[in-house]
């Protein structure tokens, strides 16, 4: 048997998915709570902690020859380096709002509708470039040693990796940083630029590669660039262009696939990159709203008058406590095509597809996710 595993890691947990590359039988899972290691702000994490549990994950599969692992992560996490590639503190994930000024004095300094046009989404506290803002900002002595800038999910696959060939990133997670065009498949040098005019940015930020390309090996195993969690769980709902999918966890998230960017500068969507050379287009919902479901009609309405492709499946994705209502309310407004999928492993299967297509050379036929129609 050939195996491969996916492993996906947020802030309150480690998933660990292996299956079989044939067929995508599941071999077997693992999934790790995680508390917050003491003395952190809100929104921080421990990045020793993240890459422990990972190893710990992989540790208690007990399976000893895989043959690939991808690592999907959150969308936007902002973790600095030293030159020994340790992490000088810790990381800043969505969830920290202490960049929130720094948000508003990025569009000052930019107009709102240019950050659209070329990074696809107008700065707010969630964003990775106002993170860096930030940092240059609150802790300059932190500013001065760093090395290197990476995401959280590669962080953590190269640390999986015995030795890491290649200092990389995915289109999918190098746009949630507000300083990569994936329209012009390249840094903004004008943003980087409005952070540190004197840095010298080149080496300090991961190459951009293709969605199935390795960052080393583990082993025998390769370990994958991975993606983003948003595109991960599109990955294993199958998601096409048309599809609808909705999100609930920290946040909810109303996004779809497009083969264009949307440019909206009221910041309302934002436009990221997807694995195939597309678009993701996404509403982020706050999860405290008083009527989620309204929100999320809502948000499907302003994409598809943005002319984003929304006559597809509508996929509800989240604790079942949370779903069903809100997947109802979506019923009878959007139809039939509304399907609920609870498994809260979902992310990481989607990476578990993309290790076997970096093994594969392409993306396996096997879908393993079951969703319910209501």
């Amino acid at each position: 048997m050939v195996a491969v595993a996916g492993l996906s890691v947020s802030p309150t947990s480690t998933v660990l998915d292996v299956r079989d590359i044939k067929k995508g039988r599941l071999v077997g899972t693992i999934n790790l709570r995680r508390v917050p290691a003491a003395g952190l702000a809100a929104g921080e994490a421990d990045v020793a902690q993240w890459v422990a549990d990972a190893q710990t994950a992989l540790a208690r599969a007990g399976v000893e020859d895989l043959a690939a692992i991808s690592v999907s992560a959150p969308l936007h996490a902002l973790v600095a380096l030293d030159a020994s590639g340790a992490a000088i503190r810790p990381a800043l994930l969505a969830e920290d709002q202490r960049s929130g000024p720094d948000a508003g004095w990025c569009t000052k300094k930019i107009p709102a509708l240019d950050w659209s046009t070329s990074v696809g989404s107008v700065p707010s506290a969630a964003l990775t470039v106002t993170k860096l803002s930030w940092l240059h900002r609150s802790e300059p002595d932190v500013w001065e040693r760093i090395a290197r800038l990476c995401s959280m999910g590669g962080v953590v696959a190269e640390a999986l990796c015995d030795s890491p060939t290649r200092y990389l990133t995915d289109r999918v997670t190098a746009s949630g940083t507000g300083y990569w065009s994936a329209t012009n498949n390249a840094y903004d040098d004008r943003v980087l630029a409005l952070i540190d005019s004197e840095r010298a940015w080149s080496g300090t930020l991961p190459d951009v590669g293709g969605s199935l390309d390795p960052v080393g090996t583990r082993g025998e195993a390769k370990v994958g660039v991975g993606t983003a969690d948003l595109m991960a769980m599109a990955v294993a709902l199958g998601a096409e262009t048309g599809d609808v999918i909705v999100s609930i966890a920290e946040r909810v998230i109303v996004y779809g696939l497009s083969d264009r960017a949307v440019i909206d500068e009221s910041g309302t969507i934002s436009s990221f990159a997807s694995l195939s050379g597309g678009f993701l287009p996404a509403v982020a919902l706050p999860i405290e709203t008083d009527e989620v479901s309204a929100g999320v009609i809502a948000a499907i309405r302003t994409m598809r008058n943005a002319g984003v492709p929304t006559g597809g499946r509508l996929f509800v994705c989240g604790p079942e406590h949370s779903v069903i209502d809100i997947a109802l309310r979506c019923s009878r407004s959007e139809g039939s095509r509304v399907q609920v999928c609870t498994d809260d492993e979902l992310a990481a299967i989607g990476a578990t597809r993309q290790a076997a297509a970096v093994l594969l050379g392409d993306w396996p036929s096997w879908q393993p996710v079951l969703t319910r129609r209501v």
